[in-house]
Order: C-alpha cells, then sequence, then structure tokens
C-alpha cells in the first residue's frame, strides 16, 4: 500500500457493519424476531407506502424458518397485498399484522389463516405456513 496512490490519504473510511445496519434495520420494518413472536410490517408506515412500490423478502432466514414476505400495491393502489410464507422450523409463538398500514389502509380480509384482534395488533394462525392478507383505504 506504501507504494498506491492512497499512501497519502487520511480520513474517514466506511465500515463495513454500516450497510450490515441498513440492511437489518429494513428487513426489522417488515420481519422483526422479537423473543418467540414473529411482527411483520411494524415498521410500515405512510412514508414507506408512499412511492406504492412492492417490498419483499425472499428466503430471509428467521428462528422460525426461511421466510418469503412481498408487500405489494393493489390495482389502482387502493390497498395493499401481503404474500407470506414460511419453509420449515418451529412455529413462533403468535405472528402479529397491523390492523392498519400508515393512516391510510385498513386491515380487510386474509386468506390460507386465520386472525383475531388484539388491539391495534392483528394475531396471525402461526401455525400457518402460506397465506395472503389485505389492507384498504
Amino acid at each position: 500500500m506504501r507504494g498506491s496512490l492512497t499512501a497519502g490519504y487520511v480520513g474517514d473510511m466506511p465500515h463495513n457493519w454500516a450497510s450490515a445496519e441498513c440492511v437489518l434495520f429494513l428487513r426489522h420494518m417488515l420481519a422483526l424476531e422479537d423473543g418467540r413472536d414473529l411482527r411483520l410490517l411494524a415498521g410500515m408506515g405512510d412514508f414507506e407506502l408512499a412511492g406504492g412500490e412492492p417490498l419483499s423478502l425472499v428466503q430471509s432466514p428467521t428462528r422460525f424458518g426461511r421466510i418469503d414476505l412481498n408487500l405489494e400495491p393493489l390495482d389502482g393502489r387502493d390497498g395493499w397485498r401481503l404474500k407470506f410464507q414460511r419453509g420449515t422450523g418451529p412455529a413462533p409463538a403468535n405472528i402479529h399484522i397491523p390492523a392498519t398500514l400508515g393512516n391510510r389502509w385498513r386491515f380487510s380480509k386474509i386468506a390460507g389463516a386465520e386472525v383475531r384482534r388484539q388491539g391495534d395488533v392483528l394475531l396471525v394462525t402461526p401455525g400457518a405456513a402460506s397465506w395472503e392478507a389485505v389492507w384498504k383505504a
């Protein structure tokens, strides 16, 4: 390195963990392991949804097995659809999804699982490995 053009460089260098922390932050917005529970979309607000772009995780490792998660806008942007699939592994004690996405979209329906309301959160059947949920304006 002494003979390279960077030999005289002094200053801040990027840190490897900054990129990893950013990815982890974004993943936790979509899927957060909270002890024995799995919280989905807990970090999603109006700002994150404003662009109307799909967001997804593919084969993201969790203590409950790998998960696929795809959040996409409905036609006409009048709502959102979440497609969830969990691979092999122990079932979480609870799977949480928000009753509202941002301030505009309210939970409408679920297919492939059942939900029960607990305040501002919906608890999805934890043993269900594949399901879809819809929020509408």
